[in-house]
């Protein structure tokens, strides 16, 4: 069941606990939560106030709905294969009343979740498999497989076979199993203009720890996503999820999830799964949630961000000091006990001081042991530097210049962007991005050679090199 074009689907519903089936229609939006709407009411759409002393009059009032205050679970049965559906944590979000004549009161609901091909009889549902297609996912595996013979001639003919390609896998920290699974699309299809032979590549990974779908999601999913767009510095959409339950696997649709897995199955991957193997896929995924907001901040941005240049500048710059502490923790100025005794005969020198003064002061050496923050954007440049030396052109210059563009935003010292400074603040954006894709990918073990190779053969890496020489030329004019 694809989900690439709006979807409605006829059906019956029900609550878990309860045989009162209702019709109506499920539909279903790429990248959109799904929906149902109901043709009657499953929940009352009125509730009692209060009663008259003689219990002869009531007041009703709205129900209480909403998503803060209702949580169903839904089973249904529609008219598309696989018939089976569970939509779970719904909410209604709209009701239409019929109060007088003829006609039904309509009920609207959402829900965070459906699961096709299974009734499930409970929401605190756990997963510990998860099967992921990502629109880039085909073109950055680049899987072999097919092969064929042609016999020329009057009577020519074409043989072609496919052969389902050795993929390794992998142990996770955690103690799940990464492995990448094409699947070939059965029947072929054949029509008088030929034939045609579809085959999907997906993420899989079974053993792992149970969780809830809000964390498979947060550990598998969006970290899979931000990785492809890294790797081939173009948006990436998860198109398709499965779940395990019960040993099968199920289709789960929820927002977020929709798009084109074959739009991109062709387009030029940067760095491709030929190039690094299953290892650093996997080394990403281990340390992923140690890096914050860090990847999803930096690969979306590659994307082509539409926030303004001011919002762009403060989300790289803080997820830049953020990243410098997840990958050098130990790295201070002074030790703890050495920060602790500055502390101690500071406090001893300004005690005769005003109590206003004493905050002020002592404030200042609160975080004494840390490094400043050009010393974190230098560590973070010459990390990038090791597998591309011009990437931050001189770096103390480069250093600077960011932290000064990032104080003046952060606190509030300039009033909005000059034209004239446009394509300086451009240009420094641009590198930390490329910086901070640099580091991501060597933490997670890439091979400096190959980002070295692939990123200085690429069109915009070019273009970028060629760009800051005359937006920066302080930091990198030859």
């Amino acid at each position: 069941m694809a989900i690439d074009d709006d979807q409605q689907h006829i059906g019956r519903f029900w609550t878990s606990d309860s045989e009162n089936r209702v019709g109506g229609v499920l539909k279903l939006r790429s990248g959109r939560a799904p929906r149902v709407e109901l043709h009657d009411e499953l929940t009352p759409g009125f509730r009692p106030v209060n009663d008259a002393e003689d219990g002869q009059w009531r007041t009703l009032g709205p129900a209480n709905d909403g998503p803060h205050v209702e949580s169903l679970l839904l089973h249904g049965e529609i008219s598309s294969s696989p018939r089976a559906v569970t939509l779970v944590d719904c909410f209604t979000y709209h009701r239409r009343f019929q109060l007088f004549g003829e006609g039904v009161s309509e009920q609207f609901l959402q829900a965070r979740y459906a699961l096709f091909g299974a009734h499930v009889e409970s929401q605190d549902l756990k997963f510990s498999g998860v099967r992921v297609r990502l629109s880039s996912l085909a073109a950055w595996a680049n899987l072999e497989g097919f092969s064929g013979t042609q016999s020329p001639g009057a009577k020519a003919s074409l043989h072609l076979d496919y052969e389902t390609p050795e993929v390794p896998q992998i142990k996770l920290h955690n103690g799940a199993t990464l492995r990448i699974v094409p699947t070939i699309k059965l029947p072929v299809s054949v029509t008088p203009d030929g034939v045609s032979i579809s085959r999907s590549v997906f993420v899989e990974i079974t053993g792992a720890p149970s969780s809830d779908w809000n964390g498979i999601d947060r550990s598998y999913v969006r970290p899979l996503r931000s990785f492809l767009q890294l790797c081939t510095l173009r948006e990436s959409m998860v198109d398709q999820v499965e779940v395990q339950v019960g040993g099968n696997w199920i289709r789960l649709v929820a927002s977020r999830i929709g798009g084109n897995a074959l739009a991109n199955q062709t387009a030029d991957s940067v760095i491709r799964f030929s190039d690094i193997g299953i290892e650093p896929l996997a080394e990403w995924l281990d340390c992923v949630d140690d890096l914050g907001p860090t990847p999803a901040v930096v690969s979306d941005g590659i994307t082509g961000s539409q926030d303004t240049i001011e919002t762009q500048l403060l989300e790289l710059t803080t997820v830049a000091e953020g990243l410098h502490r997840s990958i050098f923790p130990q790295e201070d100025r002074l030790t703890v006990d050495q920060a602790e005794n500055v502390r101690l005969i500071v406090r001893e020198a300004i005690k005769s001081e005003p109590s206003r003064v004493q905050d002020v002061v002592n404030g200042r050496f609160g975080y004494i042991e840390e490094m400043s923050y050009p010393h974190r954007l230098r560590a973070i440049a010459k990390e990038a530097a090791v597998a591309l030396p011009e990437i931050a052109g001189r770096i103390n210059r480069w250093a600077d210049a960011v932290s000064t563009a990032r104080n003046r935003f952060a606190h509030g010292t300039g009033r909005g962007v000059k034209e004239e400074e446009t394509d300086e603040l451009i240009g420094l954006i641009e590198s930390l991005r490329w910086c901070l894709t640099t580091v991501l990918l060597l933490n997670c073990h890439t091979p400096a050679q190959v980002i070295a190779d692939r990123f200085k053969s690429h069109q915009r890496f070019e273009h970028y090199t060629a760009q800051v020489k005359v937006s920066l030329p302080r930091v990198y004019a030859e």
